[in-house]
C-alpha cells in the first residue's frame, strides 16, 4: 500500500475499506486496527475472505474479536473495483486492467468531496454484503 494509506491508517478513528483482490498487508494493517480499537467497516469478496480466514488465522482472531469492526462478504462475481479506502483524511481507489489483472496504480485524494464520493461508493458494496461480523 502507498505511505500515504498506512500513516493515514495509523492516525485514523475510522476506517471503510473494500478489497476484491488479497492484499498481503491487509491482515496485519487491519488486526492492528482492531488491537487498537478503532471503527472500521471492511468488505471483502468471498475468495479474499476465505484467505484472509484460512492463511491468517492469528489475525482474523483479532478482527473477529474487536468491538469495533465490522466484517462483511461481498458476493457480487461482476466487481470491477480492486480496492477502495476511506479514512478521516484520505480515499484511495485502485482498480482491475481491461485484462482482469489488477493494475496496481492508485488514486488518492485528501479532498473531502472525493472522501464523501468514496465512502457513497463503499456503502453501495456494503450493502451488498453479507455481515460476518
Amino acid at each position: 500500500p502507498p505511505k500515504e494509506l498506512l500513516t493515514s491508517l495509523k492516525n485514523t478513528k475510522n476506517a471503510s475499506t473494500f478489497y476484491s483482490y488479497f492484499c498481503p498487508s491487509c491482515p496485519n494493517n487491519y488486526s492492528e486496527l482492531a488491537k487498537k480499537e478503532v471503527h472500521y467497516d471492511l468488505v471483502l469478496t468471498r475468495p479474499v475472505y476465505e484467505r484472509l480466514k484460512e492463511e491468517y488465522s492469528d489475525q482474523h482472531k483479532a478482527m473477529m474479536e474487536s468491538r469495533n469492526s465490522n466484517i462483511y462478504i461481498c458476493n457480487d462475481e461482476t466487481i470491477k473495483l480492486g480496492a477502495l479506502s476511506i479514512t478521516d483524511d484520505l480515499m484511495l481507489i485502485a482498480f482491475f486492467n481491461k485484462e482482469g489483472v489488477f493494475d496496481h496504480k492508485k488514486a488518492i485524494s485528501f479532498d473531502e468531496s472525493a472522501r464523501k464520493w468514496g465512502k457513497d461508493l463503499f456503502l453501495y458494496y456494503k450493502e451488498n454484503s453479507e455481515k460476518v461480523k
